[in-house]
């Protein structure tokens, strides 16, 4: 394993906490870089605590495991922060994270990270980051003082075999059941009324992929014109019971039929929006239906 300096930890540790928000001893595990022990790690986290820069959030809610570390959000310990890592405070301020909201921002910031790893030089947009974007703007067709109540959790903009285009692909975790109407409104959004190429929806249970799925045949496809000659490729549906690596590998589509993530993306980035056809998305490359 590659030692790591202090200072290079505290810049590492800094650096994923300004861009996913709070996470977990757990999460930070899996993402920094170059790796480091458990101990190290929190060893770094308990000084970076005494200097004021981190905050350790202990959420009763989680059956005691819950311990989140975040940025320290006063004004003067953003702008140490923003010295120590050469950057904007501005940069470094955060909207406030509610306690029910830790657990899915973490499995954001965990999709958010592997979507980096897998596609250098894409863009990736959390929603809390959505507002004043151009890019969510141009993408999601709205005006940009509503860009981000209407941004997907996290938006991949990638460059694939043709530079000149981007593929936009919209990223949901859904870790509770939602009402219906709220689902079918933001499918119907991003079929009808965006430039979404793709959507990827992180389910928790069976029963909300079941629920995904229908609402999207029976409400969506039959009223979604731009993309309803590739149904079958808009929606693929993936469980965040596992790592985002495993997950990207057994996913399916709104038949049920099993589909890798990262073929279904090449596919998207090597096909303009009026080439594409169901027949590219039947089946999968895994098998067929489950």
């Amino acid at each position: 394993m590659k030692s790591i300096r202090c200072h290079d930890r505290f810049r590492a540790i800094l650096g994923l906490l300004k861009e996913h928000g709070p996470l977990s001893v757990s999460a930070l595990m899996q993402m920094i870089d170059p790796p480091i022990k458990k101990r190290k790690l929190r060893g770094s986290l308990s000084r970076l605590i005494r200097k004021g820069w981190v905050d350790r959030r202990d959420e009763r809610r989680f059956g005691g495991a819950g311990h989140f570390y975040q940025l320290a959000q006063s004004q003067n310990r953003r702008r140490e922060v923003a010295e120590f890592l050469s950057c904007d405070p501005i940069s470094l301020h955060q909207p406030e994270f509610h306690s029910r909201e830790l657990l899915h921002a973490e499995s954001c910031a965990l999709w958010a990270h592997y979507l980096r790893m897998q596609y250098p030089g894409s863009e990736i947009i959390r929603d809390f980051k959505s507002a004043g974007n151009d890019s969510v703007r141009l993408t999601m067709l709205t005006d940009d003082g509503s860009a981000e109540s209407v941004a997907p959790d996290l938006l991949l903009i990638y460059r694939g075999d043709t530079p000149s285009r981007l593929t936009k692909i919209a990223f949901e975790i859904e870790r509770t059941q939602k009402k219906k109407d709220r689902l079918r409104a933001k499918l119907r959004k991003y079929a009808v009324g965006t430039r979404i190429d793709g959507v990827v929806y992180i389910c928790s249970t069976d029963r909300i992929e079941r629920v995904l799925a229908t609402l999207y045949k029976s409400k969506i496809v039959p009223l979604a014109g731009r993309i309803n000659h590739y149904s079958s490729g808009f929606l693929l549906l993936g469980r965040d019971d596992v790592t985002p690596s495993k997950s990207a590998e057994k996913m399916v589509n709104s038949n049920f039929q099993m589909f890798d993530m990262h073929t279904w993306i090449h596919k998207l980035t090597s096909s303009k929006l009026v080439e594409r056809h169901d027949e590219m998305f039947t089946g999968g490359t895994l098998g067929g239906p489950l």
